[in-house]
């Protein structure tokens, strides 16, 4: 797909099978297709939600790298 669209992430804490899932999704879809993340929570919340916080940071690193700045906070 080239447009992934994840609406209210990180709602609720995440399990270790559900952190490296979204963890590979991310991996895999960064430089080559497009995501949009929306969601309730602080960008600075998300490491809480999930299960591994080196993996969380990991994941959040990534789409950082590749937008070139740091998530918007509003």
């Amino acid at each position: 797909t080239d447009l992934l669209i994840i609406d209210d992430f990180a709602l609720e804490p995440m399990t270790r099978d559900e952190s490296r899932d979204v963890y590979q999704l991310f991996v895999e879809r960064t430089g080559r297709a497009s995501t949009i993340i929306t969601s309730n929570r602080d960008t600075a919340d998300w490491l809480a939600v999930f299960d591994d916080p080196l993996l969380a940071q990991s994941a959040i690193d990534r789409f950082k790298k590749e937008n070139g700045r740091p998530f918007p906070s509003w």
